[in-house]
């Protein structure tokens, strides 16, 4: 009886033992292989959005070349119903079906239909949100990118075909007769298709950095023959050109300019299918090395209890047989207990250890979790700083041609023209943050004289900035080259001269309004040690302390019309280099911010 005890009494002993190391690695694993799950379930949506996308976008082909769309509603309607249905998409694509299969309904209806398809199946899917940047960029091309294009060539094509009369340039567009407006409109579709154009050449030129050789050059190629013919519908508007001459221009680039997108859309659909397949296998590699990991330890452990509890039977065994000496069973039951003692100790110890380590992989998680979520803003606002410049500079250009026509007139329209010229500077400059800050690339480092090139950075700098603002330099590298990248040193530079200027006299416009009665802004330059130092300081107002620790946060600001972009950008163009960014600042008495660099970069770096 006391020997069945003792036997149950150390299997409970060595069942606690086992959970407790179990456990926790169990609760730590079964979140890591969650996390991959939903890894592999994401990537897989994706792999059915390219999917649908690819029986979707014959149909925009065939209506873009004006061929009959029966073949392309056959092959249409023999899509599994269950690809919709996986994307959220049953609605649509039962709408697009039965367009397709009435015979009264306008080709235009059905391109605007199957586009509107392609664009949400982009985002149903999550290709819009993929964080990988090579499969992220054949996404775009094999999804948005071809249908935005396709979808213009569409439209002005249709619009060509309506317009009686000839097509004049801008010269006559503010004319109110009916063949200007149509002109005019077929004018715009131009830039559209320009516009559209450009967006895919530069998704193109985007996806050439993560191919081979051989299929770089075959991007380079496609773009030349996709790009070129444009040339030749842009000089068919220079001057008063009749439709018919339009038309010839369309039907000599037509058929060659479409089998050349499509071959190119067919690259990307296959570049995005090798890429995902390569995601999937690797997720899933990770999950069975997860779950091999685990089981390995399971039985690990459960080889070990075993053990240890033979080896506690064994030690009953050899007590019983013992016991014609008492004294020696109570000296082997003293060590025994002490033996048990200690393995609490080393338990409780690694209980410890383990807790300490779960932490750190909590905050590891974390980080992981905000890098992904940065590099993603980083990704979506480069995307749309992209798609935004391209009708900015439409508007800029428009802007122009209504100023020099109606110079001299008297019109008295000046000022909202101005207005117009100060907001399309404000929304580029808000551009160029967004731009600056979703740039991860590698700096292009050269070395130079950095206080000859920063003296004229700042002299012509100076000229932008309100003229209240006095501007001190105090170089103090002797003439010494520094490796940098003068393109994004530039911006990090501009950045800090005009958060200062603004911080002492806002647009400079009302002298009432100032910080401080002489504003001035200093600009240094310092060798310490290996490292350079570009200090921009102001003896504006300060920052207080609670904003020290937040204008690095990117989109923090306390300006009504910032991006809260400047100062992230600023400090990841210092990382970019090697360096770092330094803040200080004292209420009343200004700020300093510090740009520190390596005197030289790395051979990765500079390469």
């Amino acid at each position: 009886m006391v020997n069945i005890l003792a036997s149950r009494m150390a299997g409970m002993r060595l069942a606690i033992i086992v959970g407790a190391i179990l456990l926790p690695f169990l609760f730590v694993t079964s979140h890591l292989a969650k996390s991959l799950n939903e890894d592999i379930s994401r990537t897989e949506n994706e792999r059915r959005g390219i999917q649908y996308v690819t029986e979707v976008m014959p149909i925009l082909f065939a209506a873009t070349r004006g061929e009959t769309l029966a073949s392309a509603a056959e092959q249409f309607a023999e899509v599994d119903k269950a690809l919709p249905a996986a994307l959220l998409l049953d609605e649509h694509h039962n709408e697009l079906l039965a367009l397709l299969q009435s015979k009264d309904v306008d080709t235009d209806v059905i391109v605007e239909k199957a586009s509107r398809l392609v664009e949400v199946a982009n985002l149903t899917s999550g290709i819009v949100l993929d964080s990988s940047a090579d499969t992220y960029f054949f996404g775009q091309w094999a999804t948005t990118s071809t249908q935005s294009l396709l979808n213009s060539f569409h439209g002005f094509q249709g619009l060509i075909a309506d317009t009686g009369g000839p097509i004049t340039t801008a010269s006559s567009m503010l004319e109110e007769d009916r063949s200007a407006k149509k002109a005019w409109n077929s004018y715009a579709a131009l830039s559209s298709l320009d516009a559209s154009l450009k967006n895919l050449r530069g998704i193109m030129r985007d996806s050439q950095h993560y191919v081979s050789g051989d299929d770089a050059n075959g991007i380079l190629a496609v773009d030349a023959k996709i790009s070129k013919p444009m040339s030749a519908l842009n000089l068919a508007f220079n001057g008063d050109t009749a439709v018919p001459a339009v038309n010839a221009v369309l039907k000599n680039i037509k058929r060659d300019w479409l089998d050349a997108v499509e071959t190119s859309w067919q690259f990307s659909v296959k570049q995005f299918s090798l890429r995902n397949d390569q995601q999937i296998s690797d997720l899933r590699g990770r999950m069975n090395r997860t779950l091999s990991i685990v089981i390995g330890a399971c039985l690990i452990s459960l080889g070990t209890a075993y053990s240890m509890f033979r080896s506690s039977l064994r030690k009953l065994d050899d007590l019983n047989i013992s016991k014609s000496s008492e004294e020696r069973a109570r000296v082997d039951a003293e060590r025994t207990n002490e033996r048990l003692s200690e393995i609490n100790d080393d338990i409780v110890r690694l209980n410890r250890e383990l807790a300490d380590k779960m932490g750190k992989l909590k905050d590891a998680q974390d980080e992981l979790v905000k890098r992904g979520r940065l590099e993603q803003l980083g990704q979506l606002t480069a995307t749309v700083a992209h798609e935004l410049r391209n009708p900015l500079g439409a508007v800029r250009t428009s802007a122009f041609l209504l100023e020099r026509k109606i110079k001299d007139k008297g019109l008295g329209v000046e000022a909202q023209l101005m207005r117009i010229n100060n907001g399309i500077a404000r929304c580029d400059n808000i551009i160029t943050q967004l731009l600056d800050f979703s740039r991860t690339k590698q700096i292009m480092a050269s070395a130079a004289n950095l206080d000859e090139w920063l003296e004229k950075v700042v002299e012509e700098e100076a000229r932008k900035l309100p003229a209240a603002v006095a501007i001190d330099c105090h170089f103090g590298l002797e003439n010494r080259n520094v490796q940098f990248d003068p393109s994004r040193l530039l911006r990090a530079i501009i950045n800090l001269m005009t958060n200062a200027s603004e911080a002492l006299v806002g647009t400079g416009e009302d002298a009432s309004r100032f910080a401080n009665q002489d504003p001035r802004l200093t600009i240094s330059t310092a060798a310490l040690g290996n490292m350079v130092a570009i200090t921009v300081s102001d003896n504006g107002p300060g920052i207080p302390n609670e904003l020290l620790s937040k204008i690095r946060e990117p989109l923090f600001t306390t300006k009504s019309f910032g991006t809260g972009l400047g100062i992230p950008a600023v400090e990841q163009i210092a990382v970019q280099h090697g360096g770092r960014l330094e803040i200080n600042s004292k209420i009343d008495e200004g700020a300093k911010f510090t740009i520190l660099i390596p005197f030289e970069q790395h051979q990765e770096e500079a390469a």
